[in-house]
């Protein structure tokens, strides 16, 4: 993989890490992983667009090495996190790539400043999700521990999520999602400031933001995701209009790393670069 940098931005009175890969004159691309991940998630994927891009992969607060909150927050709270990231960074006009609540607030972020976003991938979410499979994942998140025993411990909980991902990909990420404490243990790097089994909630209304995103837009969904249906992302291709749908095989809601053979395929076609070499 590319070599990336570990670098700090203060926004919205909170100190947010991220990790910059490719050269800083290249077009910048953004991405923001889902609840309980770092932005070590899209590694690979970061990998790839730095052969053409400047990648930034952000750590949303309560997550990785960044701050905790303050407060409790919502939806519009992390669109503002982002609005006033990417102007700290001087990000004029940028690539937009979200999974799960990155993809949530990335679809937020583009509806508000559609001139702001030049790509957007959405990966593993919609406007809405099906009952039962929200209150699944609310309750996982509400259950994952604090602390894990060990590496391990933590690779077969996020086993769970990710059963098609390999076992060296999910030690590479127990040891970013974790920090290691002194009697052995390893604590979780995701702090849930605010304990709560409700999903964050939104003062707009999603669908009528995907209205307002012009730019073109990848949406990349499971073939074995209860999260965002088929019929949920047809309607999304139907109200987006430069919107198009492509559907991973052998993957489950964390698409990129359950298959990353076909993800990153897809996302080498939309950002227009080649795979020669793809790790």
């Amino acid at each position: 993989m590319a070599d990336y940098q570990d670098r700090f931005v203060t926004a919205n009175g909170l100190r947010f890490h991220y990790l910059e890969w490719g050269a800083p004159t290249a077009p910048p691309a953004v991405l923001l992983h889902g609840t309980t991940s770092t932005a070590h998630s899209w590694d690979r994927v970061s990998a790839l667009l730095a052969r053409r891009y400047r990648a930034l992969a952000l750590d949303a607060r309560d997550h990785g090495e960044s701050d905790s909150s303050p407060a409790p927050y919502n939806r519009d709270t992390l669109v503002a996190d982002l609005a006033a990231i990417v102007d700290a960074l001087g990000l004029e006009r940028f690539g937009l790539v979200g999974l799960s609540m990155g993809g949530r607030t990335a679809m937020l972020y583009a509806g508000h400043f559609p001139e702001r976003v030049e790509r957007l991938v959405i990966e593993d979410i919609g406007p809405e999700i099906p009952p039962e499979a929200s209150a699944a994942v609310m309750a996982r998140i509400a259950a994952m521990p604090q602390r894990f025993a060990s590496l391990a411990e933590y690779v077969a909980w996020a086993r769970q999520s990710v059963p098609y991902a390999d076992e060296a990909w999910l030690y590479e990420q127990a040891r970013h999602a974790t920090r290691p404490l002194p009697d052995g243990s390893f604590e979780n790097t995701y702090r849930r400031s605010w304990p709560t089994t409700a999903p964050l909630t939104t003062s707009v209304d999603l669908w009528a933001h995907l209205a307002r995103i012009s730019c073109p837009t990848l949406i990349l969904r499971g073939a074995e995701s209860e999260v965002l249906t088929a019929e949920i992302a047809a309607r999304m291709v139907a109200v987006m209009p430069a919107a198009r749908e492509v559907v991973i095989p052998r993957a489950g809601h964390v698409v990129h790393e359950d298959n990353p053979e076909d993800s990153l395929r897809a996302y080498a076609e939309f950002f227009g670069i080649p795979l020669e070499g793809t790790a």
